[in-house]
């Protein structure tokens, strides 16, 4: 049986496909509004390409297979806290534990960068990310109103998970 494994991306045409395809697959639960491709395609190539020192991003795979995509934020900063500031689980791959594991390569990653807290957003109707995230150990901190990608206002959480940094 084959395995989840991560790949840290960096400026490549295949992840940014990879990554693009991953998105409009969670277009809707991720309240991303309409896609591009050719103008979102552009935009993760901008963004894998910066080299950015404050973020990183993943793909993961099961066996050779893109089933996620996590980006992580904060991690240069100097403060305490890094963020899971996007997984995107194809729908294919859910509810089959690739969610679970993100979350726990994103704690494992952030406290090997000397973080002691990770923190997430999500909306208030994004049930399945809600429940993974509690699932994982995350406690909700703080909602707002906010608007989302795709110009309707919703209930915005932010959850947060103390890590165990030795």
């Amino acid at each position: 049986m084959q395995e989840l494994n991560v790949i840290c991306v960096g400026a490549s045409e295949t992840a940014a496909l990879y990554i693009c395809e991953i998105c409009e697959m969670c277009a809707e639960p991720l309240h991303l509004g309409y896609i591009e491709r050719r103008k979102f395609y552009g935009e993760i190539a901008e963004m894998l390409s910066a080299n950015d020192p404050d973020e990183e991003n993943f793909l993961i795979r099961l066996g050779a297979v893109p089933c996620a995509w996590l980006k992580l934020n904060g991690l240069a900063d100097g403060t305490e806290t890094a963020w899971i500031s996007l997984l995107a689980v194809a729908p294919t791959f859910r509810r089959r534990g690739v969610g679970q594991f993100a979350v726990g390569f994103a704690e494992k990653f952030a406290a090997s960068k000397g973080k002691k807290t990770v923190r997430v957003h999500t909306t208030e109707d994004n049930m399945p990310a809600r429940k993974l995230y509690e699932k994982c150990g995350y406690a909700v901190i703080d909602e707002c109103l906010s608007v989302s990608g795709d110009g309707a206002e919703r209930v915005r959480l932010t959850l947060e998970k103390k890590l165990s940094v030795p």
